[in-house]
């Protein structure tokens, strides 16, 4: 069952599982102070924003059945 959801994935939502990712580890880094002064200057929500505009299409191809 989870390897045929996987393989509905094609270029762009593989790109995108990455992105979100990398938002995800921005935003999480964003909550702890003392990290990369330019993280902390930007909005957490704006990061939350990105993580789920990057994961939209992907979990959707997932979930969808």
């Amino acid at each position: 069952m989870f390897k045929k959801r996987i393989a509905r994935y094609d270029f762009w939502d593989i790109g995108l599982i990455k992105l979100t990712s990398f938002t995800v580890a921005l935003l999480f880094v964003s909550f702890f102070n003392g990290f990369a002064a330019w993280v902390q200057s930007i909005n957490p929500f704006y990061l939350l924003l990105l993580v789920i505009l990057f994961a939209a299409r992907p979990g959707y191809k997932f979930f969808k059945k």
